[in-house]
């Protein structure tokens, strides 16, 4: 059709949003203290008004179809994607079907949801250009963009990471 655009399927979507926070966040080692700080501040994505409290400022950064945040330092970041996913998609699913071709790989997933919002959490293994490590994913499908928290762990057992990504999302509203 004429003057439609097409959007890439949302697992590449998100799978690509992961890639991009990881390769903010860098390879080097996860710091787990970052938890313990007290001085976490709310960084807005202003397009959405999403929020998300960050163990320090952050800027936006441009990354497909949106935009990611990561403290200088931190082990954390999120992502705000502008596209409309449809309604019932399968999120697990969809990033399960392209992930292995983007060099990541679903260690466990769960289903769940968000103020309302249908949402996926993960651990995911990243191997890819440069980038490979383990993470813990959170995508939520809000009204007409997608927010993807990241935080990066040592394992999938890390507890201080387990601990730092439960403060990351105790810390996010949607708009």
């Amino acid at each position: 059709m004429v003057g439609t655009r097409r959007r890439a399927p949302v697992g590449t979507l998100i799978a690509a949003a992961l890639l991009g926070l990881l390769a903010l966040l860098g390879a080097g080692p996860v710091i787990a203290p970052v938890a313990a700080r007290q001085d976490w501040v709310e960084v807005t994505d202003a397009p959405s008004g999403v929020t998300v409290a960050l163990p320090g400022a952050a800027e936006a950064t441009t990354v497909p179809y949106g935009r990611a945040y990561a403290p200088e330092g931190g082990d954390v970041a999120f992502a705000v994607l502008d596209v409309p996913i449809p309604a019932g998609v399968d999120l697990a699913g969809a990033v399960g079907t392209v992930a292995p071709t983007l060099g990541v790989t679903i260690v466990e997933s769960t289903d769940t949801t968000v103020e309302g919002h249908p949402a996926v959490d993960a651990v995911v293994a990243v191997d890819r250009d440069g980038v490979s490590g383990t993470a813990l994913v959170r995508a939520v499908v809000a009204d007409g963009y997608v927010v993807v928290l990241v935080t990066r762990a040592a394992s999938p057992e890390d507890p201080a990471a387990a601990d730092l990504h439960r403060k990351l999302l105790d810390g996010a509203r949607l708009a």
